[in-house]
């Protein structure tokens, strides 16, 4: 469901001061909005998302999330708890898109790689040698053969 944040708060302690941290003690944030739109019956509901990867960082009043919604009574208290989309992997987009980047560049240097070992394999151990050298800059005649 889309949302439009009209209010917004961040936690990143507990009620007693001590940090939110998963049972692996990694740190985490606890966000709590309020929505322009009526949430479950309700309008003006606080909807509190945890956030294990940053996804809430560029929040702000005004900002429209995506989020799934559901009623959770705990300690005989009712809250409604917002999930942020599943992201590919367990990343974020960004950190997705930067990955993706990141493997077809490696793509790219194998395959250029792969083309430089045909070619050098298909010439003489010679040419190949006064190749490199000439790539590297090195005079011809500074080569020890």
């Amino acid at each position: 469901m889309k949302l439009t944040i009209r209010e917004i708060k961040v936690y990143h302690n507990k009620q007693d001061g001590t940090p939110l941290v998963t049972k692996n003690g990694n740190p985490y944030k606890s966000v709590a909005i309020v929505a322009e739109e009526e949430v479950l019956g309700a309008i003006g509901s606080k909807i509190y998302v945890n956030d294990f990867s940053n996804e809430t960082e560029d929040w702000r009043e005004g900002t429209v999330v995506e989020l799934s919604v559901e009623k959770v009574d705990k300690n005989g208290k009712t809250y409604i708890n917002g999930r942020l989309p599943k992201s590919s992997g367990g990343v974020s987009k960004e950190e997705f898109d930067n990955l993706k980047l990141l493997a077809e560049q490696a793509l790219n240097l194998a395959n250029t790689a792969n083309k430089r070992i045909d070619e050098m394999t298909k010439t003489p151990m010679s040419d190949n040698v006064k190749s490199l050298a000439d790539e590297v800059g090195l005079d011809e005649d500074s080569l020890p053969f």
